[in-house]
């Protein structure tokens, strides 16, 4: 006779399916949807533009094929502080250009663990992708180009990865930043092609050694790696 009340408590215990939620395009309509997500949420954004920037507090997909996410000049447009984030299929622009902020397209920060950055359309920002921190994080298959309205040094990178253990970055194409790619130790970086310096590289493993790499062309600054040296053929 027990046996209702085991069920209904166990119900009620269990944690709830995550959902795919549309999100309409507009002001403040991220936002909101955002902060009305569960954690393993996936929120599918309709075409047309998304003002930011917007924060992702959360474990959270974030996709669309058809969406821009402006940043309206803001600091970052994407920051996320949360693990298990992932960011894909989305045009992002139009980051603030503060050097010191480190102003990007996406940030994702010290305990944000696990994020994916896939197959993104990463525009006009003044760093494409900051991985400031977070740990095994995954950027791949992105298209980056920086602004072009400053001097080349004065430029953000299209990839800086720093102090993030387990970072891999691969099959991106970067163009007009100041540097393509620029980790520090403890990051992988493997079949990134930099336009700006054409630049086609075996796969790199950042450790704490003398660097040991060259790249094959570099008309203009595309590639910076620090302490890396080529584990590939």
């Amino acid at each position: 006779m027990f046996r209702p009340l085991i069920l209904c408590l166990a119900l009620i215990a269990a944690p709830l399916a995550a959902a795919e939620l549309r999100v309409l395009s507009g002001p403040g309509a991220l936002q909101r949807a955002i902060a009305g997500a569960e954690p393993g949420d996936v929120l599918r954004l309709d075409p047309g533009l998304h003002p930011g920037p917007v924060v992702l507090d959360r474990p959270l997909t974030l996709t669309s094929t058809d969406a821009v996410i402006d940043g309206q000049g803001q600091g970052t447009v994407i920051t996320i502080t949360a693990d298990n984030v992932s960011v894909i299929g989305l045009t992002i622009t139009g980051s603030g250009m503060d050097s010191q902020a480190l102003d990007a397209g996406v940030k994702i920060v010290k305990g944000a663990d696990r994020a994916l950055v896939e197959a993104n359309r990463i525009l006009g920002n003044l760093h494409g992708v900051d991985v400031h921190g977070g740990r095994d994080t995954i950027v791949r298959n992105n298209t980056i180009e920086g602004t072009r309205q400053f001097r080349v040094n004065d430029r953000g990178n299209g990839i800086y990865v720093w102090n993030a253990p387990g970072a891999v970055v691969e099959g991106n194409t970067v163009r007009w930043g100041r540097d393509g790619i620029f980790p520090t130790p403890r990051a992988t970086a493997s079949t990134a092609t930099t336009c700006s310096a054409t630049c086609a590289l075996p796969s790199i493993t950042c450790t704490p050694t003398t660097p040991r790499f060259r790249a094959k062309s570099a008309p203009a600054p595309g590639l910076a790696m620090p302490s890396c040296f080529p584990t590939g053929p």
